[in-house]
C-alpha cells in the first residue's frame, strides 16, 4: 500500500508587501499592498500538491509557534483534508518572511526570522511511525537544527536522510538561495543520501561550481547537464535537476539529459514570483511518486510554477491537476504559435 508523501522542514508565514522598487541603502520607496501567505517548503509543496491531486495522502513533520502566525499556519494548511497534521510541534515563535516584491518585476527580496522549525533535530524523525514513501526536506541552511555538524555524517541533515533510506523511503531536497560558502559545507553531505534532487540556477552554480548564468546574468543552459552530472557525481541517486524561470534540464536515474524551454508569459501576467520554485518542485515531487518520466516532471514542473505566478502569494493559484494542464496546454499552444 503506497503511503503518499512525507514533508518535512519550514512553515513559515509569508508577509508579502508590494514596493515600487527595491531601494537603496538610507532610501525610500512605497509599499502599495501587504498580504499575508504561508510559505516555505512544507506549506507552499504541501497545498499545491494537495490542490493538484486531493487524493494524495501528505504527511507534514515541522514545528510552528503557539502564535497568531502559528494558528494561521495550522487553520490554512487544515482546510485539506488530505494533508496529516498530527507531526507538527508547537514551540517557539513561528517562522515569518518579510517579502519585499517589485510591483513591475515581481523580483523578490527576503528578511527572515528562523523560528520554530529551526528547532527541528534528528530526533524528531521517527521513521518506524511517519508514513511516506518519498521524504522531501526543505530548506538546507534555513533549518539550524538539522544544518549542525554531525561527526558521522557531515550534518544532521545527512543524517536524517540516511536514516529515511535505510527505512526504505526515497529522499528528496531543496536548499535556499542564499549569499556566502555555506553551500560547500552543508550540501555536499545530505546530496550522498539524496534520490532526488531539484534545485534552482544559482543554488545548483553555488554548489557544483558550474557558471549557468555570465557576468551579464545571461544563463548558460549549454552548463545545464554538466552541472547535473557533477551533482550526480556528489551522490543524487536518481533524477538531479536544475530549474530557471527560461529553462529546465535534468539527469534521470539512466544518465539520460532532458530539457524543456519555458514559454514566454504575457506582459503583465506575473504578480508575485515567491513559491514559483517550490511549486516546480511539486511537479516534481508528484511524477516522481506517479511513476512519471523526468521529462514529464520537468513538464508539469514548469506548468505548475507559471500557473502560480499568476497571483502575488505563493500558493492560491494552484488549481486541481485538470484545470490546471488544460490552462497551461492552451498557453503553450498560444506562445508557439
Amino acid at each position: 500500500m503506497r503511503e503518499g508523501i512525507l514533508l518535512a522542514g519550514n512553515m513559515i508565514m509569508d508577509v508579502v508587501k508590494i514596493i515600487e522598487t527595491y531601494p537603496e541603502k538610507m532610501s525610500l520607496t512605497p509599499i502599495y499592498d501587504i498580504e499575508y501567505s504561508i510559505g516555505g517548503a512544507v506549506c507552499n509543496c504541501g497545498i499545491d500538491l494537495a490542490r493538484i491531486s486531493p487524493s494524495l495522502p501528505i504527511t507534514v513533520l515541522s514545528a510552528v509557534g503557539d502564535d497568531s502566525f502559528g494558528h494561521s499556519i495550522m487553520d490554512q494548511m487544515r482546510v485539506f483534508s488530505n494533508i496529516n497534521l498530527d507531526h507538527v510541534m508547537y514551540k517557539g515563535k513561528t517562522s515569518f518572511t518579510d517579502v519585499m516584491t517589485e510591483q513591475n518585476t515581481g523580483r523578490r527580496t527576503f528578511f527572515t526570522y528562523k523560528g520554530a522549525d529551526n528547532l527541528l533535530i534528528p530526533e524528531d524523525f521517527d521513521f518506524s511511525v511517519l508514513p511516506g514513501d518519498i521524504i522531501h526536506i526543505g530548506y538546507i541552511m534555513l533549518l539550524n537544527g538539522l544544518d549542525q555538524t554531525d561527526s558521522e555524517y557531515g550534518t544532521a541533515m545527512a543524517r536524517v536522510l540516511c536514516n529515511a533510506q535505510k527505512a526504505g523511503k526515497k529522499t528528496s531536497l531543496d536548499i535556499v538561495t542564499e549569499e556566502g560558502n555555506r553551500y560547500k559545507t552543508l550540501v555536499p553531505p545530505a546530496l550522498k543520501y539524496t534520490d532526488y534532487c531539484c534545485l534552482n540556477e544559482s543554488e545548483a552554480q553555488s554548489v557544483t561550481d558550474v557558471p549557468l548564468r555570465d557576468e551579464n546574468g545571461v544563463l548558460i543552459t549549454r552548463n545545464f547537464e554538466t552541472a547535473c552530472r557533477v551533482l550526480k557525481d556528489m551522490g543524487v541517486s536518481t533524477w538531479a535537476v536544475i530549474h530557471s524561470p527560461d529553462y529546465s534540464g535534468g539527469l534521470d536515474e539512466k544518465g539520460i539529459y532532458h530539457s524543456y524551454d519555458s514559454i514566454p508569459l504575457p506582459v503583465g501576467y506575473v504578480k508575485g514570483s515567491v513559491g514559483a520554485g517550490d511549486a516546480f518542485v511539486a511537479g516534481v515531487l508528484y511524477s516522481a511518486y506517479e511513476g512519471k518520466s523526468l521529462s514529464d516532471a520537468l513538464w508539469l514542473g514548469s506548468a505548475i510554477a507559471v500557473i502560480s505566478l499568476s497571483k502575488p502569494g505563493a500558493t492560491e493559484a494552484v488549481t486541481d491537476m485538470n484545470t490546471l494542464v488544460a490552462t497551461y496546454t492552451a498557453m503553450e499552444e498560444k506562445a508557439n504559435c
